[in-house]
């Protein structure tokens, strides 16, 4: 009999190799942890897309529904670039090449998938304010804020895109903790630094509206 039920349960584990064998709790539990996650994170977002809905149908104009968007994309374009150093300039003191490379490539990832797009968000719907207003280009905030953002956008497309892609062709040649390629790192990071610093002055420029 015993006999019996042991090679039943060898067949079963050769066409189910989890077959008889219980899952780890602490696997189950990671697994049903990480699926609570995902699904709040989908409910965090359909939450925000319905309120902005709500408060652009709620507006009491045209001009303010455009001001709700441009604000909303510059606190996700630049926050999240300011967030981003103050990161990079605690992983850095850190001292570990490896994790630093790894937020450079997360920072990568950002930045083309949710910063750029942003940002060309924040430029429209602030053309549009401009228009929608009536209000006069030639006043210094306005003259100043798109010769910031053309700064910005310029030095994210003739230095920190070629330098990513320099940078990752240099750990994958040379490897992560090589001189060249943290040296590469280090500008890079040195140069968005000034980026965001711009980016912050920009802000600051349109919402005081100086010399106006």
């Amino acid at each position: 009999m015993t006999d019996y039920r042991e090679c039943a349960i060898r067949h079963l584990t050769a066409i189910d190799p989890g077959a008889g064998v219980g899952l780890d709790p602490a696997v189950e539990h990671a697994d049903t942890t990480q699926a609570v996650r995902s699904n709040l994170s989908l409910v965090a977002g359909i939450a925000l897309l319905l309120g902005l809905v709500i408060f652009g149908w709620a507006a009491p104009d045209t001009f303010n529904v455009y001001k709700m968007v441009h604000v909303v994309a510059a606190v996700i374009w630049v926050g999240g670039g300011a967030m981003l150093t103050v990161l990079a300039l605690l992983t850095e003191r850190e001292g570990d090449p490896n994790v630093l490379m790894s937020l450079g490539r997360k920072a990568e990832f950002l930045a083309t998938r949710i910063f750029i797009p942003a940002s060309f968000v924040v430029l429209l719907f602030g053309i549009l304010m401009m228009i929608q207003g009536s209000l006069d280009w030639g006043q210094f905030w306005v003259i100043s804020g798109l010769v910031g953002f053309a700064a910005t956008f310029l030095t994210g497309l003739l230095f920190l895109s070629p330098q990513t892609k320099k940078l990752n062709a240099l750990a994958a040649e040379h490897g992560v903790e090589h001189p060249l390629t943290q040296a590469a790192l280090k500008r890079l990071l040195l140069v968005a630094r000034f980026d965001v610093a711009v980016l912050l002055l920009v802000v600051a420029n349109m919402t005081a509206k100086p010399f106006s």
